[in-house]
């Protein structure tokens, strides 16, 4: 019961219902939590900074759908920037002829 203490639950059989409301508000906040990282990690490919990027660390490593969003930012990031360079290089390109 010493572990019950230290991890702050004091007494769920005297209170039914509060083992499944503390999950929920827990479940909440994380998914709250997963949503902050993945808007931060947004604005900060779109901004250049990709040393700013953070993943939550998992039993195995980070979580896969951390990485797949801000791959997939990069991608929509590199895909912006050359639909902007192509005209300029197009032009390059007429010049040197």
């Amino acid at each position: 019961m010493l572990w019950a203490k230290f991890f702050g639950i004091h007494d769920l059989a005297a209170h039914p219902g509060s083992a499944q409301s503390s999950g929920d508000s827990a479940d909440a906040a994380h998914q709250e939590t997963e949503s902050q990282i993945v808007s931060a990690n947004r604005r900060a490919v779109s901004h250049g900074q990709l040393a700013a990027v953070e993943f939550s660390v998992v039993p195995r490593g980070y979580r896969a759908d951390q990485v797949d969003a801000v791959l997939a930012e990069c991608q929509a990031e590199i895909d912006r920037l050359r639909a902007q360079q192509a005209p300029h290089a197009q032009r390059a390109q007429d010049t040197e002829r």
